[in-house]
């Protein structure tokens, strides 16, 4: 199966090319994206595959479900955002999600 760590990479790639500092393009950071990506979900709710840069031996196979929870923070600005869906790994390999949410971010603004 696809190494798991090769989505976190992925992830951290996208987000570092908006501007968005990671714990990969500076380890002491705690804004931004400073978390894994997220990691399997069965009989634990915790459990591998991790989605991580340091988890280089995990690789996902048919049938696991995952959590893939992203997020962005900036405790000095005093926000941040996670989106958390639920996927699982297909028979041909690609995560499938189970989650079928609509995502858009509805802010009021008072006239």
């Amino acid at each position: 199966g696809q190494p798991a760590h090769q989505l976190q990479e992925r992830v951290q790639d996208f987000l570092e090319s908006k501007g968005h500092p990671t714990t990969r393009s500076d380890p002491k950071t705690s804004a931004g994206y400073v978390h894994s990506l997220g990691h399997g979900v069965g009989l634990n709710i915790h459990e591998r595959p991790s989605i991580s840069h340091t988890s280089k031996i995990d690789v996902f196979e048919k049938g696991n479900v995952l959590t893939i929870e992203p997020g962005v923070y900036y405790p000095e600005r005093g926000f941040g955002v996670r989106i958390e869906d639920m996927v699982y790994v297909g028979d041909d390999g690609q995560l499938v999600t189970m989650t079928d949410l609509h995502k858009d971010l509805v802010i009021p603004l008072r006239g």
